[in-house]
């Protein structure tokens, strides 16, 4: 257990398509779904637990999944390469890894990334409120500043963390060095300018008594039982049938740039970038954004010339 094997995250909301969405949301840097409240329910953890086990099963890998003992984690869900095993109904926090500190760890990560956006913002115009700010940030931004954050975990914070919750034994007569790294979650963690540790952790716990998920009833238990198994290996994306909302209420929506102001961030950029000798990485990813727009802008003339011969005025 070295930590180094991440699941992509698995981001819930309400809205079932968001505007600020791209169309394909296989462009989305974790997987997203929706539900009524924005919680996890059985169905829902049943599709990607067997979207994960087809992938395995492509791997030929097999594996081993500890659960907690609650109903949205159903048990006898026929599985092929992933084998279930459920924490005691009792079992405390100290059982549960990412309990440990991974994810607060991850929390840590995203609030220092969205406070130093917002202070950025503040230094480029001083007189923009911090409610001014934030109605900048759309959920997409949210869901990329967060994939980051789960990126920015390191291995050895899951590694240490598992171990903490002893699901490996340290040799008899040997000194678990890295448990002792676990205790602070945080320590790792960026601290943004003018934001002191205990500032960080009371944003990292402003939201622990947050519900993510309800038990299931009794119909949809038997439900669960009753349906029949899909062998066919194909990507599906789950959302609540009975979700109709289009946009996330608690975003403005901020809507998408212009190609005209596209290329002019992007002439900004590649003059800073050769003012500030920033190499050929910066280069090639600038070259590529570009030449992505050229084509876009390209497609956009042939679809809109496609529909004029259709549609002649």
């Amino acid at each position: 257990m070295d930590g180094s094997d991440k699941r992509p995250l698995f981001m819930i909301g309400k809205s079932k398509r968001p505007r600020c969405f791209p169309e394909d949301f296989r462009k989305l840097p974790l997987n997203y779904v929706s539900s009524a409240n924005a919680w996890m329910t059985g169905e829902i953890f049943i599709n990607w637990l067997k979207k994960w086990d087809r992938q395995l099963c492509w791997q030929s890998r097999k594996i081993c999944l500890f659960l907690a003992n609650c109903s949205i984690h159903p048990q006898g869900v026929v599985l092929t390469n992933i084998q279930l095993e459920f924490l005691p109904s009792n079992a405390t926090s100290s059982m549960r890894p990412m309990a440990q500190g991974v994810i607060e760890n991850m929390k840590g990560h995203y609030r220092s990334k969205i406070t130093n956006r917002i202070n950025v913002a503040l230094d480029v115009d001083p007189n923009a409120g911090v409610q001014t700010v934030l109605k900048t940030v759309n959920l997409l931004d949210c869901v990329h500043l967060v994939a980051e954050a789960w990126q920015d975990v390191k291995p050895t914070t899951i590694s240490n963390c598992f171990r903490k919750s002893r699901f490996v034994v340290p040799e008899e007569g040997m000194r678990d060095e890295g448990i002792a790294e676990s205790d602070d979650p945080l320590n790792d963690v960026p601290l943004p300018v003018n934001m002191e540790k205990e500032d960080l952790v009371a944003a990292v716990a402003g939201d622990e008594d947050l519900l993510t998920f309800r038990e299931l009833s009794d119909g949809e238990l038997l439900r669960t039982a009753a349906r029949p198994e899909k062998r066919a290996c194909v990507d599906e994306t789950y959302h609540n049938p009975e979700d109709n909302q289009e946009s996330e209420d608690d975003f403005d929506e901020v809507p998408p740039p212009t190609n005209s102001e596209l290329l002019k961030a992007l002439n900004t950029r590649r003059h800073f970038s050769q003012l500030e000798g920033l190499g050929d990485r910066v280069y090639w990813a600038l070259w590529y954004l570009e030449s992505h727009l050229q084509n876009k802008i390209v497609a956009e003339k042939k679809r809109s010339k496609l529909r004029e011969f259709l549609h002649p005025k």
